[in-house]
Order: structure tokens, then sequence, then C-alpha cells
């Protein structure tokens, strides 16, 4: 029988109660200080209704172009973030999660914290699918990549890592909106900040 959350050890439902909180936003955490090097501003991205404003035979200009692909080259960099972050969860991989984070990013040490809490207690994070809702381009430099969001977490189940019957469905999350800034390190970017908007 799926077990439910009063079911569960005291530290597990301790756990559970603080994903909503953590594993499920991360991005509560509001950094102090700014990023270097973000300093230039990009056009606002339309919301998805406008996205498809242009009709058959019309033409897009090339400046709309390059802002169009830049919009979408940021939501896959998001995407792919996202990704390397839910895997780390599910393998409680905490030095991988560590890694998507700037050695001086709070937003990571509260992350990989949650984490560590995790593996404390024999549990990994699986199914972690962010939702992104809206997308903002704030800023692209070489430097840093501001994005403004609002996404949910959806299916986040916290379950045991080797074969004891510890399975749980998190709580839903509720759509937030965040500010999150990352810098480029190595080939990947990497999170440095994160505030809620």
């Amino acid at each position: 029988m799926r077990p439910t959350r009063a079911s569960l050890p005291a530290g597990v439902r301790a756990v559970v109660r603080d994903a909503v909180v953590a594993v499920v936003a991360v991005t509560a955490v509001v950094l102090v200080g700014a990023a270097a090097g973000c300093a230039s501003s990009l056009p606002v991205m339309p919301s998805p209704g406008d996205s498809a404003a242009v009709g058959p035979g019309q033409s897009v200009a090339p400046a709309e172009r390059t802002r169009r692909a830049r919009v979408v080259a940021a939501s896959e960099l998001l995407h792919r973030w996202d990704a390397r972050r839910s895997a780390a969860y599910a393998q409680g991989d905490v030095a991988a999660l560590r890694r998507l984070y700037t050695p001086t990013s709070s937003a990571g040490e509260s992350d990989v914290a949650m984490l560590q809490r995790y593996v404390g207690r024999g549990l990994v994070v699986r199914r972690m699918q962010t939702q992104v809702l809206d997308l903002r381009l704030d800023r692209w430099t070489p430097h840093c990549l501001v994005l403004v969001v609002r996404d949910r977490l959806m299916g986040a189940v916290a379950r045991a890592a080797h074969g004891r019957p510890v399975r749980r469905a998190l709580p839903a999350d509720r759509a937030d909106r965040w500010r999150l800034t990352l810098l480029p390190a190595d080939g990947h970017w990497l999170m440095a900040r994160v505030a809620a908007r």
C-alpha cells in the first residue's frame, strides 16, 4: 500500500514537509550582491499569445528573429540545467548538484543541504519536472544570463534509495516567479543568484 504522510517515520515526514520550501523551490533563497558583468538589458519577451502574432505571408524583422532565437536558446539552456538538477536528486549525487552552482551561491548551499538531508535518510527524489509557464530574457552578455521565469515543480516523488518501502509524492507546488542569474564556467552556465519576484 502506498504510504501516507502520517505513516512515514518522523525524520522522513520532516523531509517531505520541507520539500515545498526547499526541494520544490530552491529558488526561494535570495542571494546578496550582484553578479559581475550583468549590466546590459535585452528587449522584453512578449507574452505567449504575442509569439505567434505573425501570420501567413508576413515577415519577421531580422532583429526580431534574433531576439526570438535568443529567447529559445535561453529557454533550452534553463531546461538543460533543470534536467541536470533533477538527475542529481534522482541519483542522490550531492557533488553533481553542487557543480550546478557557483561556489559562492547561497541558493546552491541551500539546495545541497536539502539533498544531503534526503541522502542522510536513505532517500532520493525522482521525477522532478520543472514546468516553465512564462520566461522573459532580461539580460544575456558573455558574462551572465538573467532570466525572469514563472514555473512550478511537478511529479516529484521521495523514495528509498536502496529498496526500503518508502515512496511518497511530494506536495504540489504552486507557480511562482523568480529572477535567475547564471554565470558561465568551463563551458556550462552555473546558477549564481535566485530571487523571488
